[in-house]
């Protein structure tokens, strides 16, 4: 197993000058490609790496070769950890050399291990060259680079979701099969993708099923599962695309449904041990964030492209015919941001809030909307759904007074009355979390930065404070119905600690991806003489 060197930080572009670059452009402007390629990302902190730089190799009496930049083909806002790259290219000899995160100011270069790993490829005159996939992996703090066996071309992708693109891209060659252009089957040290399939690095939106079961969706079209008494497992399908959401559900024929990036939706039989693709229908194919719903009211799915989403229901999932029950605007709070909307199930229905307001909830049965405003008015920094119907929004001021903390209110009634809690004690450490409402009725914040972290729980609504322990590495608290917390590491691996009593008592790193042999071997291998 060989990998790339650490993370190496660049000076930072604006994001919005960023996505303008990008994505932005019109569809001519969208640069030509006679090469083209797609990066899967799994990562616990990065989206998608945005740019490929490949290097032909030198000619004759060259000394060195020529760097080109792959930039983006696909829009913005169909995928977070996987796109496709191309450009032409003069004919020649290639290797890829570097990956490079733009927004994040972050590149991977490739070592000579990894290149020789992943290979050369070739590109001709006249030729339209097809990479297929690279899969980019987090092992510990470092990634391991290397080509996809699962995913070898990329004509579904383009013809999905940029038709126009794969027509220019097979013109390109006179309408002629595009070539593989590889000079080598992919190496049996190339593991990268069986890495990341065994070691999904994402955690979102845990979520309690009636079954004791817990699910949380993950990167590389996978769910992980925590059972009723502990152990962790995952639920696979084989598809590289990242998961924003998982719902156990309670059918004859279904226990769990997914849905993820470039229009995915999964689902899990009753029974089976695998997750399935579902024909979405004529669901647009873009960033699905959230699922709600069942065969008895109707599936609701939120689909989020750039600035906008839709909130669209469908009587059947499998080929469903959807309509847009709601369009919502999902502008940034701030120029420079990104977009924010919360997403969350209530007895009733679903509910989603904005920055800005509104706070919506939507009634199934009756399929009404009603709306309410934010807290006071401001704007929403923080929102944090919490079990039974409580929820949590931290405010700034309607001017946004630089350094000006947070004011923390609570709804027990989803939003639609709101109490402002009493300002956090002044020795509490200014770098804080957005509190919690856990299963009992107490407020849970964790306070201070990495080397002074504390959770602290209030039973009187703010009014006094209880230190409890956490995890030294613990950070993002989760909070779910049936009392479990859940402190999601902020390290560049997986690393979940979990407390059934309200945060008295902890069991560290009961499901975590550090790969200990791995982390031996290096450090045996700087020892080497």
């Amino acid at each position: 197993m060989t990998h790339s060197k650490n993370w190496r930080r660049r000076p930072l572009l604006s994001l919005a000058a960023a996505l303008l670059t990008l994505f932005a452009a019109p569809a001519h402007a969208l640069p030509d490609a006679q090469v083209v390629i797609s990066v899967t990302t799994n990562s616990t902190d990065m989206p998608a790496f945005d740019h490929v730089k490949v290097v032909r190799m030198p000619i004759g009496s060259q000394t060195s070769g020529s760097a080109y930049d792959l930039p983006p083909l696909l829009r913005g806002g169909v995928s977070t950890n996987t796109l496709v790259f191309g450009r032409n290219l003069p004919a020649g000899e290639y290797e890829i050399n570097a990956l490079r995160q733009t927004t994040r100011g972050k590149i991977v270069e490739l070592n000579g291990d990894s290149r020789r790993i992943i290979g050369h490829f070739v590109v001709a005159d006249g030729q339209s060259v097809d990479l297929g996939r690279l899969v980019a992996t987090g092992v510990n703090d470092r990634v391991m680079v290397g080509r996809s066996r699962s995913v070898t071309d990329n004509r579904a992708l383009l013809q999905r979701h940029e038709p126009g693109r794969w027509a220019d891209f097979l013109a390109a060659s006179k309408g002629a099969a595009p070539v593989r252009g590889w000079l080598q089957e992919p190496d049996v040290e190339d593991q990268a993708e069986a890495y990341a399939f065994e070691r999904p690095l994402g955690f979102q939106r845990p979520t309690e099923g009636a079954d004791g079961r817990l699910v949380a969706a993950s990167h590389m079209g996978s769910v992980l599962v925590r059972g009723r008494k502990g152990g962790w497992s995952l639920l696979r399908s084989g598809r590289l695309e990242s998961l924003h959401h998982a719902l156990p559900v309670d059918t004859p024929d279904t226990a769990l449904v997914a849905v993820g990036e470039l229009g995915l939706i999964l689902r899990q039989p009753a029974g089976d041990p695998e997750l399935h693709v579902v024909d979405p229908g004529d669901l647009p194919q873009a960033n699905l964030r959230f699922i709600a719903g069942g065969a008895s009211t109707g599936w609701y799915v939120a689909v989020h492209q750039g600035k906008k989403m839709w909130i669209m229901k469908s009587a059947r999932l499998e080929a469903g015919h959807w309509t847009t029950v709601r369009e919502i605007d999902a502008s940034p709070l701030f120029r420079d941001g990104a977009s924010v909307v919360w997403l969350w199930r209530t007895a009733q229905g679903l509910a989603y809030a904005l920055p800005r307001g509104p706070i919506a909830r939507l009634d199934f049965a009756t399929g009404q909307w009603t709306e309410h405003r934010t807290p006071l008015g401001y704007p929403m920094l923080a929102f944090e759904p919490g079990p039974n119907g409580r929820l949590i929004a931290a405010t700034g001021s309607s001017v946004g007074i630089v350094g000006e903390q947070p004011q923390i209110h609570r709804s027990l009634d989803d939003g639609v009355t709101w109490q402002q809690l009493p300002a956090m004690p002044a020795d509490f450490p200014k770098s804080r979390g957005t509190p919690r409402n856990m299963a009992d009725g107490s407020i849970a914040v964790v306070t201070g930065g990495l080397e002074a972290k504390a959770l602290q729980v209030s039973a009187d609504g703010g009014a006094s404070w209880q230190r409890r322990p956490l995890p030294s590495a613990g950070s993002r608290l989760h909070a779910l119905p049936s009392g479990l917390l859940i402190a999601e590491a902020p390290i560049s691996w997986l690393d979940l600690d979990v407390s059934t009593d309200g945060g008295q008592t902890w069991k560290n790193s009961e499901h975590g991806t550090f790969d200990l042999p791995t982390y031996k071997a290096q450090k045996d291998k700087a020892k080497a003489p």
